[in-house]
């Protein structure tokens, strides 16, 4: 595949999304619709620490796409690594955000999706993967009505319980603060997907987890306010 930056002169890119560190977007190579993401330059680092960290971030992505595929998660595919401007060119999903569909399906559609995401968020965790980012945001319903997760920016390799919790205490906060007429039906039927996977002990192990990192955001949060 020819890198990116003659890609960019061949074709016309368009902007997706401009993140913190990296720019999405989309571009078509021979008629086929691909997703390009291209960690930028950072002026306030040193030239060399600055492209070894954002190579280093690339590769690491790459790494955690590929395995979550081999566990049995949908994410996109990495056709090409382009080393040279820190990006990755993946697969294009054809669909649409979970975020932007959930207040138009039905409850029996947001059930199945829920069920679905907490398999998917379980085999990450049983193969020591978390994604980092469980936001509805990240998660694309694709024209087979699957789930498709992407943006593994923030994700790593661990096998420790409490970066397991995080990740689905920040799936629990963003279904309160964007979805909250539907945090029930999401969370039962995400923990039932979950549990299928991983099992009862596992799950009731990783919710009193979660219990705890709630308890202590709250307990910061009147801190403050005293303070």
């Amino acid at each position: 595949m020819e890198k990116i930056d003659i890609l960019f002169n061949k074709y016309d890119a368009e902007v997706l999304k401009i993140g913190a560190e990296a720019t999405i977007y989309k571009i078509f190579w021979k008629g086929i619709p691909l997703i390009v993401k291209k960690r930028r330059i950072k002026n306030y680092r040193h030239p060399k620490i600055d492209y070894e960290i954002r190579l280093s971030r690339t590769l690491h992505e790459a790494k955690l796409l590929l395995y979550s595929k081999k566990l049995g998660v949908k994410c996109p595919a990495v056709l090409f690594i382009d080393r040279i401007n820190t990006a990755l060119i993946m697969q294009f999903i054809n669909g649409n955000r979970l975020r932007e569909l959930i207040p138009y399906l039905s409850n029996e559609e947001i059930s199945r999706i829920s069920f679905l995401i907490g398999e998917y968020v379980a085999k990450l965790h049983k193969g020591n993967i978390v994604h980092g980012d469980l936001t509805t945001s990240n998660m694309i319903i694709d024209n087979n009505k699957d789930v498709v997760f992407i943006d593994y920016g923030l994700g790593a390799f661990t096998n420790e319980i409490e970066e397991k919790a995080v990740d689905i205490h920040l799936f629990m906060r963003t279904l309160e603060s964007s979805h909250y007429n539907f945090l029930k039906n999401i969370l039962e039927n995400f923990f039932k997907g979950y549990e299928k996977i991983l099992g009862k002990d596992f799950t009731q192990e990783i919710l009193k987890k979660v219990e705890e990192i709630r308890l202590r955001g709250r307990y910061i949060s009147l801190r403050k306010k005293k303070i």
